[in-house]
């Protein structure tokens, strides 16, 4: 039940790796197939791999074993070889159809007995007898290597290694004879299956039943689609190289090749028959990690016309279409003379005359040519001289236009095209007249101390390089500073910045081949760039008062100084703004005032002082903040009104019968704005009734929340601004009434009696005035009062 779980695990991978699309499948048939790192994590668990193609009525099929212990496996339990339909028309089909669609082409397929094997061996035709290799691999008594000790560890490790190469000479003997592989019991041909295109096969081979399913961590896979149809091609870019009765034949390996071993075949009849020449095939072996094979073979003489081509071996015994032929014929080794140049000589017009010897020459008719080249450093561009080929004979050659410095060598061509090179030989001109001196020397040098100095390059023809000098004093003595003569007209020099001298004073001398010197450059002045900013300001003094916040300093006292700059910013901000510059040097001590009355008791403000030199270096002053003169009075009360209302209250309410309210159902609403709201905390309300003083009657808190009014009076508010309602209003004889009560709001408020009563009419007059307080502590102005009359 495990082993059919885990084969259908296996087949709806597949499946799902086929609609994933082609790319997604041969990913996995390729990781699960072929990689040596998935092979058995422990001695009980065994992987294959598997491949095929489909043939025109035939499916040939061809798997292994990927490791020695899975080799061993298959021969004792043999292998089981199942075929699956995975595609009819193109549909893939679902995966319980898949499994259902099993046939099993081999139940139990292993080695073929001793006795066969035997029997091939004897009647076997084929030279490279594979069938011998194969059967000694399985079979053999030993096929050890040298014991060199008896220690137990040592024969376990001998064992080992003689297993390891029975699986590979196996495997190595399979892949080169595909009739050995069957019997080998790792290939099958399916002439039952069909290979029109409307049926697309899966198979998968394991272990047989004999063996316990769940030791099979890989089985191998191949889907016979028309993908699989093989192609086998030509090998092509056939390459030879000619020896003395001998040639090395080489070829690429096609990238995408499904060869496996090579053979060489040759014709001596200009291509009318071709025979193999390889006893053997030509096989690259896994690890060389080789871009092309060679093969070397013997020839009758080197004047015949040999011709060459190439044949592919698959792993399925197939031999692949030749590759197109190359001709090659045999050529004589190399001669042993050579060329010496034994003599170079300056004519007065200039001109050289270069004489030669031939040593070790046999049969100067063995010669086809000489040639004179010539370059102006000894490892540099030859060129030929002469324009005709010289005869083997001449030994001498006239250079008409020779360079200022000429490297000679002779080259001798034999008639089989082996060239023999002489050793170089240096000619120069006689010289004593040196180039002129660099002129236009100019250069800089960056704060990292990096000085690049350029001059305009000489015109001379044999000029060689430049030196160049320094000094720190320009009448000084001057110091060569390049190791090796500067080609080119430009230098960079790296000098120390840190460093009380300020100036430095470069010259040049340009020199030919000959060594000889030219007179010293003008001198370049360079000066070190300033890298010390000026010593710092000093920002002794800040107060806050009504004018502004008043800033006291005391200017730099370097002497480069070029601009002092005052600035500020808020607390918290990142940029610096200026708000007053001094331009030009200042002397040491003098105190500089500046009052900004740009500020506000709400923001902290920081101010520093900074001061520039000429090269942009600057110094800054410490950091004073502070805040902005407070006189702890804020905004103004304004826009103040107050309003009588009378209402009929919603809920009736008993009143004392001795009792007589003189202003029943009667409020005052007070309402009002304020300038400033930041930060306000309360407003205190002062009343006076009558012509008595102004006292603090009651405190309405912020926020205020209407809903705390009586609903028959929130419509009397406006609560775009602040509102006071003066529910206690006295009664005709100066008591205060029973039902009303001070709203504000947030409760509270005390009593106040009347004057010196109502008048005649019983008429009062009340005022108010009202204050703000902030948390801080800060008040608005006390507002003007508003009044009004109630009868």
């Amino acid at each position: 039940m495990k082993a059919l779980l885990k084969r259908k695990y296996l087949i709806t991978l597949i499946h799902k790796l086929f609609n994933m699309g082609k790319s997604y499948l041969l990913l996995f048939l390729l990781l699960f197939s072929c990689n040596i790192s998935l092979i058995a994590q422990s001695k009980a668990e065994y992987s294959f791999g598997m491949t095929g193609f489909v043939d025109t009525n035939q499916i040939i099929l061809r798997w292994a074993p990927l490791d020695v212990q899975s080799w061993i496996a298959g021969k004792y339990y043999g292998y089981k070889l199942s075929r699956f339909i995975y595609k009819n028309e193109g549909i893939p089909l679902e995966p319980e159809d898949v499994i259902a669609s099993e046939e099993v082409l081999v139940y139990n397929i292993k080695p073929l007995p001793v006795e066969e094997w035997m029997a091939k061996i004897d009647t076997n035709l084929i030279e490279e007898n594979y069938a011998g290799i194969a059967a000694g691999a399985i079979y053999g008594d030993t096929f050890e290597i040298e014991e060199l000790s008896e220690h137990p560890a040592i024969r376990s490790f001998n064992s080992i290694k003689e297993q390891e190469s029975r699986f590979s000479y196996g495997l190595m003997a399979a892949d080169m004879d595909y009739t050995v592989a069957m019997d080998l019991g790792l290939g099958y041909i399916d002439n039952s299956a069909s290979t029109d295109g409307e049926i697309e096969y899966m198979y998968i081979v394991t272990l047989s039943d004999e063996a316990d399913p769940k030791l099979v961590k890989q089985p191998g896979v191949f889907l016979a689609n028309p993908d699989s149809m093989s192609v086998l091609e030509s090998i092509d870019t056939l390459f030879a190289l000619p020896g003395d009765k001998a040639v090395a034949i080489s070829w690429a390996i096609p990238l995408s090749s499904t060869y496996t071993a090579y053979n060489v075949e040759k014709s001596i009849d200009s291509g009318q028959t071709y025979i193999k020449v390889n006893d053997l095939p030509v096989v690259v072996i896994d690890g060389e990690y080789k871009s092309e094979v060679s093969f070397t073979d013997s020839l009758p003489n080197n004047s015949t016309i040999v011709s060459y081509r190439v044949r592919g071996l698959n792993a399925f015994g197939m031999q692949g279409p030749p590759s197109d032929t190359i001709q090659v014929k045999g050529k004589p080794s190399r001669l042993t003379c050579y060329a010496l140049i034994n003599g170079i000589e300056e004519s007065l017009n200039n001109q050289m005359a270069i004489q030669w010897q031939l040593l070790q020459v046999d049969d100067i008719n063995l010669l086809q040519e000489l040639n004179l080249y010539r370059s102006p450093t000894h490892n540099g561009t030859y060129i030929k001289v002469n324009s005709e080929p010289m005869p083997p004979s001449q030994t001498q050659y006239i250079d008409s236009f020779p360079e200022v410095s000429n490297y000679y060598k002779v080259i001798i061509t034999d008639i089989n095209g082996y060239e023999y090179e002489s050793i170089h030989s240096l000619a120069q001109h006689a010289d004593s007249i040196p180039p002129a001196a660099p002129v236009s020397l100019n250069g800089t040098c960056d704060k990292t101390g990096l000085v690049k100095l350029k001059w305009s390059k000489n015109t001379e023809e044999d000029l060689q390089g430049y030196r160049v000098y320094l000094s720190n004093f320009a009448d000084s003595f001057y110091v060569q500073i390049t190791k090796s003569l500067a080609i080119d007209s430009f230098y960079y020099y790296t000098t120390n910045i840190n460093t009380l001298t300020k100036k430095l004073y470069f010259r040049v001398t340009a020199e030919d081949n000959r060594h000889n010197m030219s007179d010293m450059s003008a001198t370049c002045e360079i000066t070190r760039p300033d890298i010390i900013p000026p010593a710092n300001p000093v920002l002794y003094n800040a107060s806050a008062t009504p004018p502004g916040i008043e800033l006291s300093f005391v200017c730099s006292p370097s002497i480069d100084v070029t601009i002092h700059k005052l600035q500020k910013r808020k607390k918290g901000a990142r940029i610096w703004s200026t708000i007053y510059t001094i331009d030009d040097v200042q002397l040491s001590g003098d105190m500089n005032a500046f009052i900004d009355s740009n500020v506000t008791y709400q923001y902290l403000y920081q101010y520093r002082v900074l001061a520039y030199d000429e090269a942009g270096n600057y110094s800054s002053s410490k950091l004073i903040e502070l805040r902005g003169f407070d006189s702890g009075i804020r905004g103004n009360i304004f826009d103040v009104e107050v309003d009588k209302v009378e209402y009929t209250p919603l809920n009736t309410i008993t009143f004392d019968t001795n009792f007589i309210n003189r202003y029943p159902n009667t409020v005052n609403i007070v309402q009002w704005r304020y300038s400033d709201s930041t930060d306000i905390y309360n407003f205190q309300i002062y009343r006076s009734v009558d012509d008595s003083p102004f006292r603090i009657y009651d405190v309405v808190y912020v926020p205020q929340n209407i809903n705390h009014v009586p609903q028959e009076l929130q419509s009397y508010i406006n609560t775009a601004k602040y509102w006071y309602l003066d529910l206690r209003m006295l009664g005709k004889y100066g008591h205060e009434g029973a039902l009303n009560g001070g709203q504000s709001g947030s409760g509270g408020g005390g009593s106040q009696g009347g004057g010196s009563g109502p008048n005649n009419n019983g008429e009062r007059t009340y005022k108010y005035k009202i204050i703000a307080n902030h948390r801080d502590g800060a008040t608005s102005r006390l507002s003007s009062d508003v009044s009004i009359v109630v009868n």
